[in-house]
């Protein structure tokens, strides 16, 4: 990720996001897309507030993300564009869920990643460890979204993703699902912080 090619656009007073934004101290977007990445790793308690990620101190690929695209949208910057992408998530580009895999049998697991697309770049402020490799190397979709439209997309695309992958290995949605929150979970306890 380089984030030297970021835009740094100066936050304004627009609405709601823009102005908690103003109130924290931060006067450019660059600066607070830093600092929401360096924000822990974690579920916020209300996935529909999107300043929980702030309120909280921790947020998620999803959170992180629909909060910085929400907040470039509300100061009139529709050029950063928020991005589902589905991969491959495995220990060489997610590190901490190998050992939850190699329990499974799994290799990998389909999962949706959140992050920004600016001109033809990808910028990912959800602030895991690099791996060997990255997750946008095995992407197989990718989709821009609105904000408001996020939640819905990523769930409908994501179990569409499982669902194959459970009739592949002829295993039920959920139980594929469940070993998907396993590695969450473990990413969400080596990543608090």
């Amino acid at each position: 990720m380089m984030v030297h090619h970021f835009p740094d656009y100066p936050i304004q007073n627009c609405g709601k996001l823009s102005a908690y934004v103003l109130n924290l101290g931060f006067r450019r977007f660059l600066p607070f897309t830093e600092y929401v990445c360096a924000l822990g790793y974690g579920r916020t308690s209300d996935s529909h507030d999107v300043l929980a990620v702030v309120r909280e101190q921790k947020g998620t690929c999803s959170s992180k993300h629909l909060l910085l695209a929400s907040l470039a949208h509300e100061c009139g910057h529709e050029d950063i564009r928020l991005t589902i992408g589905i991969y491959q998530m495995c220990e060489d580009n997610t590190p901490g869920v190998g050992e939850v895999l190699e329990r499974t049998g799994l290799k990998s697991i389909p999962e949706a990643h959140c992050y920004l697309r600016y001109k033809d770049s990808r910028y990912d402020f959800t602030g895991l460890k690099n791996g060997i490799s990255s997750p946008f190397d095995s992407l197989s979709l990718e989709k821009v979204v609105t904000p408001a439209d996020l939640t819905e997309v990523k769930n409908t695309l994501h179990r569409q993703e499982i669902d194959k992958l459970a009739r592949r290995l002829q295993l039920a949605p959920d139980a594929v699902w469940r070993i998907r929150e396993d590695c969450i979970k473990v990413l969400s306890e080596k990543w608090k912080n």
